[in-house]
C-alpha cells in the first residue's frame, strides 16, 4: 500500500512511535509520519492545564526534543525489528527445510505402505482368483458328477426296463410253454381215450368175429378191404406226416425269422439308445461348454473391470499427488515470499514483478498437469472403448456359438425324429409281419389239428415227439435270448466304458485348455501391471527431478536474494565475501543433498527397471513353455527338441536395463545443466530495496 507518499507492506504499517499495526481507517497524521490515536493525542494533541486553557501548546525546544528522542527510538526499534526479522527468517528455513524433509520421509513411508498395499492387494486378487477357478473346478466336478450319476441312474432305469421286459418275456414263454403243457396233457389224455375207445372196439370186434364165425370168408374179403384201406391210410398218413414235417420246417423257419427279427429290433434298439445317449452326451457337451464360455466371458468382464478400477485409481493418485505437488509449490511459494517480506530487500514492484512469474510457473504447471490428465483421460477412454469392443465381440461369438448350438440341436431333433419315424415304421412292418406269421401259424395249426384229427391213432407217437421237438425249441430259444441278452449286456457296458473314456479324455482336454487359457490370461495380467508399474516409476522419477530443480532453482533464487540483501545492507567488503562463501558451501551442500537423492532415484529406477525385464523374461518363457507342452500334447511324436542356442532370460532383460540407466543419466544430465530463469537473473542483477528500509 502507498500512504504518505511512501510504500509500505500491510504487515509492516505500523504506528512510528509503539510499533502498533494500523489500517487505512485507523493511523493520525502527523509531520508525514503514521501515528496510533493515543499516540498522536499525546504528541500533538492538547496539552496542560485542561488541556488548552492556559500554555497548551509545547514549545520548540520540547518539540525538537521530542523529535529527537522518538528518531532515536525509532531507529532502535528499527534495528531491533531488522534483527528479529532476520531471526524470525533464519528460524522459518530451518523449520521449513525440517517440514520438507519430514514431508520427503512421510512421502517415502507412504509410497512404502502403498507399495506394500498394492502388493498385499495383488495377492489377495491372485488368491481370490485361485480360490475362484478351484471353485469353479469344483464346481465342474460337480456337475460332471452329478451328469455321471444322471446317467448311471438313466442306464439303470434302462437296465431295469430290459430286465422286466425280459422278466414279461420269461413270464409269457412260461406261460406258452404251461398251455403247451397244458394241451399235451389234454392230447395225451385224449390219445388214452382214443386208445381205451379203440381197445373196447377190437374187444366188440373181437366177440363179433368168434360169433361171426360163418362170416370168415366175408371177413377176409373185408380184411382184404382193410387192408387196402389201410395201406390206404399209410399213404395218407405217410403224406400228413411230410406236410407236418414240411410245417415244421416252416414254423422252425418262422421262429428264427421272428428271432432274426427280435435281433434286428434288439440291435436297433441299441442304436436308438447309443444314438439318444450321444445325442444327451453333446447336448451335455455344448451345454458345458456354453457355461465355460459364459464363465469365461463373465471373468474376462470382471478383469477388465478390474483393471479400469485400477487405472482409475492410479489416475485419482497421479491426480492427488500432483495436487500436493501443487500446494507443495504453493506453499513454498508462500514461503518465499513470506522470507522476502520478511527480508525488506526488494520493492513493490520487483516483488509484483516475482508473483507474476511464479503464478505464469504455477499457471504453466497446472496446464502440464491438465494436459497429462487429459492424456490419462484420453487414455482411459481408449481403453474402456477397446474393452466394450472386446466384450461386443465376445458377446457376438457367444451368440454365434448359441446360434450354431441351436442349428446343431435342430439338426439332432430332425434326426431324432427321422429316427423315430424309421423306427415306427420298422415296428409296424414287424407288427404285420409278426401278424402274418401268426396267421400263417393259425392255419398251420389248423392244418396240423385236421392231419391230427384224421390220423389220430398213428400220430400218438408223432405227436409226442413233436410236443418234445416244440419243448426243444423252446429252451434252445430261451437259451438264445439268454445269450442275446448277455450280449446286449456286455455291448452296453462296452458303450458306456468307451463314453466314459471319452468323456474323461474330453474333460481332460477341457481341462488342460482352460488351465492353458489361465496362465495365459495371468500373463497378459502381469505384463500390464508391470508396463502399469513402469510408467507409474518413470512418472514419479520424473516428478520428483522436477521437483529437485524447482527446489534448486528456489534455492538458487534465496541464495541470490540473500546477497542481494547482504549488499544492500553491507554495501561490499568482507561481509559480502563471507555471505557469498556461505552461499557457495549451502549450495554445495544442496547439491551434494540433490545428487545423492538422484542417484537413489536413479538406482530405485534401474532395479525397478531390472524386475521388470526379469519378470517379463520370465513370462515369456513360461508362455514359451506351456505352448511347448501344448504342442507336445496334441502331437507326441513331432514335439521339437529344446535350442541350446536360445538366449537365458537375464540377456533378454539386459537391453531394458541399459535403457532404463541411459534414460535416468539423461534426466540426471538435464537437471544439472537446467539454467536460472530470467527473472531470478535480472532480480540479481538489480539489488532493489524494502519498505521497511524507506521507513
Amino acid at each position: 500500500m502507498c500512504v504518505l507518499g511512501k510504500s509500505f507492506h500491510k504487515a509492516c504499517f505500523r504506528c512510528i512511535e509503539c510499533n502498533t499495526p494500523l489500517i487505512l481507517s485507523s493511523y493520525f497524521d502527523h509531520k508525514k509520519e503514521a501515528y496510533c490515536k493515543g499516540c498522536h493525542q499525546r504528541l500533538a494533541g492538547p496539552s496542560g492545564f485542561r488541556k488548552g486553557v492556559m500554555n497548551s501548546f509545547p514549545s520548540a525546544r520540547e518539540v525538537a526534543a521530542k523529535e529527537a528522542a522518538a528518531a532515536a527510538k525509532r531507529a532502535a526499534d528499527e534495528e531491533a525489528i531488522r534483527r528479529a526479522a532476520e531471526k524470525e527468517s533464519a528460524r522459518i528455513a530451518a523449520e521449513q527445510e525440517a517440514a520438507r524433509v519430514a514431508a520427503e520421509q512421510e512421502a517415502a513411508r507412504a509410497l512404502a505402505e502403498e507399495e506394500a498395499a498394492r502388493l498385499a492387494a495383488e495377492q489377495e486378487a491372485a488368491r481370490a482368483l485361485a480360490e475362484e477357478e478351484a471353485a469353479r473346478l469344483a464346481a465342474e466336478q460337480e456337475a460332471a458328477r452329478a451328469l455321471a450319476e444322471e446317467e448311471a441312474a438313466r442306464l439303470a432305469a434302462e437296465q431295469k426296463a430290459a430286465r422286466l421286459a425280459a422278466e414279461q418275456e420269461a413270464a409269457r414263454l412260461a406261460a406258452e410253454e404251461e398251455a403247451a403243457r397244458e394241451a399235451a396233457d389234454e392230447e395225451a389224455a385224449r390219445v388214452a381215450a382214443e386208445q381205451e375207445a379203440a381197445r373196447n372196439a377190437a374187444e366188440a370186434k373181437a366177440a363179433m368175429m368168434a360169433a361171426a364165425a360163418a362170416e370168415a370168408a366175408h371177413m377176409a374179403a373185408e380184411e382184404q378191404a382193410a387192408t387196402a384201406a389201410a395201406e390206404e391210410e399209410a399213404a395218407l398218413v405217410a403224406a400228413e406226416r411230410e406236410a407236418a414235417r414240411a410245417a415244421k420246417k416252416e414254423e422252425v423257419a418262422r421262429v428264427a425269422a421272428e428271432e432274426e427279427a427280435a435281433r434286428v429290433a434288439a440291435e436297433e434298439k441299441a442304436a436308438r439308445v447309443a444314438a439318444e445317449q450321444e445325442a444327451a452326451r453333446i447336448a451335455a457337451e455344448e451345454e458345458a461348454a456354453r457355461l465355460a464360455a459364459e464363465e469365461e466371458a463373465a471373468r474376462l468382464a470382471a478383469g477388465q473391470e478390474a483393471a479400469r478400477l485400477a487405472a482409475d485409481q492410479e489416475a485419482a493418485r497421479i491426480a492427488a499427488e500432483e495436487e500436493a505437488a501443487r500446494k507443495a509449490a504453493e506453499q513454498e511459494a508462500a514461503r518465499l515470499a513470506a522470507e522476502q517480506g520478511a527480508a525488506r530487500i526488494a520493492a513493490e514492484q520487483e516483488s509484483a514483478r516475482f508473483a507474476a512469474e511464479e503464478k505464469a510457473a504455477r499457471i504453466a504447471a497446472e496446464q502440464e498437469a491438465a494436459s497429462l490428465a487429459a492424456e490419462e483421460e484420453a487414455a482411459r477412454r481408449a481403453a474402456e472403448q477397446e474393452a466394450a469392443k472386446v466384450a461386443a465381440e465376445e458377446e457376438a461369438a457367444r451368440r454365434a456359438a448359441e446360434q450354431e448350438a441351436a442349428k446343431v440341436a435342430a439338426e439332432q431333433e430332425a434326426a431324432r425324429v427321422a429316427t423315430e419315424k424309421e423306427a415306427a415304421q420298422v415296428a409296424a412292418e414287424e407288427e404285420a409281419a409278426r401278424v402274418a406269421a401268426a396267421e400263417a401259424a393259425e392255419e398251420d395249426a389248423r392244418i396240423v389239428a385236421d392231419a391230427e384229427a384224421k390220423a389220430a391213432r398213428l400220430e400218438r407217437d408223432a405227436r409226442m415227439a413233436k410236443l418234445a421237438a416244440q419243448i426243444s425249441e423252446s429252451k434252445q430259444r430261451d437259451a438264445r435270448r439268454a445269450e442275446f441278452k448277455r450280449i446286449e449286456v456286455a455291448e452296453a457296458a462296452r458303450l458306456a466304458a468307451v463314453e466314459d473314456a471319452a468323456r474323461v479324455t474330453a474333460e481332460h482336454e477341457a481341462e488342460m485348455a482352460a488351465a492353458e487359457e489361465t496362465a495365459r490370461l495371468a500373463a497378459a495380467k502381469e505384463t500390464e501391471r508391470l508396463a502399469a508399474e513402469k510408467e507409474a516409476a518413470r512418472l514419479a522419477t520424473e516428478k520428483e527431478t522436477a521437483r529437485l530443480a524447482a527446489e534448486k532453482e528456489a534455492a538458487r533464487l534465496a541464495a541470490e536474494e540473500e546477497r542481494g540483501r547482504a549488499r544492500g545492507n553491507s554495501g561490499g567488503g568482507n561481509g559480502t565475501q563471507d555471505s557469498a562463501a556461505e552461499n557457495r558451501k549451502s549450495e554445495s551442500q544442496e547439491d551434494i543433498s540433490r545428487s545423492a537423492r538422484l542417484a537413489r532415484l536413479q538406482s530405485d529406477a534401474e532395479a525397478a527397471s531390472k524386475r521388470l525385464a526379469e519378470r517379463k523374461a520370465r513370462l515369456r518363457y513360461a508362455a514359451e513353455e506351456s505352448k511347448k507342452r501344448s504342442e507336445q500334447r496334441k502331437s507326441p511324436a513331432a514335439s521339437p527338441a529344446p535350442n541350446a542356442a536360445d538366449p537365458p532370460p537375464c540377456a533378454l532383460a539386459a537391453p531394458a536395463i541399459r535403457g532404463a540407466a541411459a534414460s535416468a543419466s539423461a534426466v540426471e544430465v538435464e537437471v544439472r545443466a537446467a539454467p536460472p530463469p530470467p527473472a531470478a537473473r535480472a532480480h540479481a542483477a538489480g539489488g532493489g530495496g524494502c519498505c521497511c528500509a524507506i521507513m
